[in-house]
């Protein structure tokens, strides 16, 4: 629940021990190489002029070469891949490790198949394609794709040379690697250079922050909503992960948008059976778990509303989206407020964190006093049995507007800039109140999904006669389908909307940059240590 910690090291190594020492670096997929040779390292790092750069080897233009005639023979024979076949299961990747990868290409007469594809390819310009030639090729495709999966590979342990520096027998290569993989990336050298090698680690320096990878690390389910973060920006190092504190909400919206019982045990369903159906790679995997995460809340929001496919079937409802609006607006207004107050609170945590108290009282107090009153007085004003706490609410609110027209102006070195900064930040509430209006779509659209699922079983009541049980199957399954994709975007792009702009922009920045680890391709094969 984390951004996992980083530090730097630095290794000088012998040149004989660099080919077995990279395969190994490359299965180990938790090393992030840093370029040595850039100018902007060479310049902040006195001395290092004086070593050579590392060069490229000859052989780099072969394998790309061979890259390229594996490339050209799948992209060939895709053509021809029957469709049956590309719906099919996704089969598990083999796992090979280098060396019986390597042995497994070499000795595949691969280079043969693709002449006669290359060959056979330019007969095509004046020929019918032939069904058995075809066929024979296609028999064959592993073989290209081992090919393409190794040489890929390859040439990544080959251009990784141009980020090193060297003397006469050495190389010095830096790079990041988590903490908590210290010994194992110890342990990996020493099993190929043996005691002859030279490793220093780096804790992050605070003008490094800026420039240290970020890997996150979550917990089973928190992982799931991982993606979330990293399309709106991965956090900063000094900063806070703000996964775990998206996803209780996220959960909340969204059941509270899709609010179908039907609808979120089919998601269920079809998430559970989807990994024992077919093969899935890592990312369909965490996918299919984070849809089937949500589907719990909408289930649970869906009985709340007495929904199941609309109205196909009838249940009582603790909530009857029709008739109570006023409870589901104050329900999305409620909701946004304890979103918004959890956002300002992470705000003055990370404040205090930071040795600043005071900052956190003034840029946070004041907003929580002034918001807390400003809808208490609201409250008191509208709605009877409240009115006892409309008077002493509105104290809090003008001192809450006070204490930000005194503060937030404090940067100024005038009294006058002061004040001024203090009114400019005080029309800030106007965002505020934008933010608040903003949660109402949680109203609006699990009101627009149910009404028109009750709309779609309408218009299937209407049919007559046999066609009702011929017709209306087909037309329910076909109309909720489209419903379903409907409810499910909306909500998923509301719900984003409301963590990266009502939320995200209380306290939380980003800008990290995301841990790229030297690692082999996995497209076609997944290498194993």
């Amino acid at each position: 629940m984390a951004i996992v910690k980083m530090n730097k090291f630095s290794l000088l190594i012998f040149d004989e021990d660099k080919i077995a020492f990279l395969e190994k670096l490359q299965v180990f997929q938790n090393v992030e190489i840093i370029n040595l040779q850039s100018e902007q390292f060479l310049q902040s790092h006195e001395g290092f002029e004086q070593l050579q750069k590392e060069s490229l080897p000859e052989e780099l233009a072969d394998y790309e070469d061979n890259l390229s005639k594996a490339g050209f023979s799948l992209e060939f024979l895709k053509e021809f891949i029957p469709k049956k076949k590309k719906k099919s299961a996704i089969k598990p990747l083999e796992k090979l490790t280098l060396q019986a990868l390597e042995k497994q290409v070499m000795t595949s007469g691969w280079l043969e198949q693709y002449e006669n594809i290359r060959t056979y390819k330019e007969t095509l310009k004046k020929e019918a394609i032939d069904e058995d030639t075809i066929q024979t090729f296609l028999e064959r495709i592993e073989d290209f794709q081992y090919a393409y999966e190794y040489y890929h590979n390859l040439i990544e342990r080959t251009s990784v040379l141009a980020n090193f520096l060297r003397t006469k027998e050495t190389l010095l290569i830096a790079g990041w690697v988590p903490m908590n993989q210290n010994e194992a990336f110890e342990t990996l050298i020493r099993q190929v250079a043996d005691e002859r090698y030279h490793l220093e680690f780096e804790e992050v320096k605070e003008h490094e922050k800026k420039s240290v990878p970020i890997k996150l690390q979550n917990g089973k389910i928190t992982s799931k909503f991982e993606t979330l973060t990293q399309m709106y920006s991965l956090p900063a190092y000094d900063e806070i992960d703000p996964t775990p504190l998206l996803v209780p909400f996220y959960l909340l919206f969204f059941g509270m948008m899709v609010a179908d019982f039907g609808y979120g045990a089919l998601m269920m369903i079809l998430t559970l059976l989807a990994p024992k159906i077919v093969h899935l790679t890592p990312s369909m995997e965490n996918f299919m778990s984070f849809f089937f995460w949500l589907s719990i809340p909408t289930m649970g929001f869906g009985l709340l509303y007495g929904s199941i496919f609309g109205d196909i079937i009838r249940m009582p409802a603790l909530i009857e989206p029709t008739r109570d609006i006023n409870t589901l607006l104050l329900m999305s207004v409620g909701f946004g407020l304890l979103h918004i107050f959890f956002g300002l609170g992470i705000k003055a945590f990370m404040l205090i964190r930071d040795g600043k108290p005071l900052a956190a009282l003034f840029d946070v107090g004041s907003w929580l006093l002034t918001i807390s009153g400003a809808v208490l007085f609201a409250l008191g004003a509208m709605m009877e049995g409240f009115t006892q706490i409309a008077r002493p609410s509105m104290f809090v609110m003008i001192g809450g507007m006070s204490l930000v027209v005194l503060t937030q102006g404090r940067a100024s070195k005038s009294i006058g800039g002061k004040i001024g900064g203090g009114l400019y930040a005080l029309f800030g509430i106007t965002n505020y109140v934008g933010d608040i209006v903003s949660y109402t779509r949680l109203m609006a659209l699990g009101l627009a999904g149910g009404s028109i699922a009750a709309a779609l079983n309408l218009i299937m009541r209407f049919f007559p006669g046999r066609s009702f049980f011929i017709v209306g199957p087909i037309f329910f399954v076909a109309a909720h389908s489209f419903n379903i994709f409907l409810s499910l975007l909306g909500a998923y792009v509301h719900s984003c909307r409301l963590q990266y702009v009502e939320y995200f922009g209380k306290f939380y920045e980003g800008g990290g940059r995301a841990f790229n680890a030297f690692r082999p391709l996995n497209r076609y094969v997944e290498v194993k240590k």
